[in-house]
């Protein structure tokens, strides 16, 4: 929780506001070894279990979530996506670096098929992160520029090359300044 010199977010307030002891012990752990420098820290609360829309807490309260971050948009749990997890991990956790995997083939195969472009590539990665940093690689050897441009308050990713282009200022301001970056306000920006 922030200290008594520092101003309450609304997520901070909410956190306080609602949480029980157990709750809060769960939280104080986490930020004793938790790095504070993103905007979703400090945490405000655990998740013990989740399943469709609804994230269950220590304590067993459940919370809609209705946010969604990064790849909950099917909900947590879904049934059809656990089974084909757990066929893929009876088989085969990854491909080592070098490698590649029936799976992996047949996963690019469908997304070049979905780009509708027949001589579609496709590069697979880890992360969003990944993926902005692999296109930001692209880009610049497909054109021979380096310059690039992002919206303020716009997120890439949380690695050092996608950082270097979001547009979140507690996210960049450690960075320091990029050759070449420039940022603007979004074309949907209140005016």
């Amino acid at each position: 929780m922030p200290s008594a010199t520092e101003s309450l977010t609304p997520r901070n307030q909410w956190s306080i506001e609602t949480n029980t002891a157990g709750e809060r012990s769960l939280l104080k752990r986490d930020m004793a070894f938790s790095i504070q420098g993103n905007s979703n820290a400090p945490c405000v609360m655990s998740v013990r279990r989740a399943e469709g829309i609804w994230l269950e807490d220590s304590d067993g309260r459940r919370v809609a979530d209705l946010y969604g971050n990064n790849a909950h948009h099917i909900g947590y749990r879904h049934p059809v996506l656990v089974a084909a997890l757990h066929r893929q991990l009876d088989q085969l956790t990854l491909a080592p670096r070098g490698l590649t995997s029936e799976t992996s083939i047949e996963l690019g195969e469908t997304l070049a098929r979905m780009w509708g472009d027949p001589n579609a590539k496709v590069g697979l990665t880890p992360s969003g992160g990944d993926a902005n940093d692999a296109a930001i690689c692209v880009a610049k050897a497909a054109t021979n520029r380096y310059k690039t441009i992002s919206f303020y308050d716009s997120f890439h990713g949380r690695n050092a090359g996608a950082l270097s282009v979001g547009g979140g200022y507690n996210d960049r301001r450690m960075l320091g300044p990029v050759a070449g970056h420039a940022q603007g306000p979004s074309a949907l920006a209140p005016r």
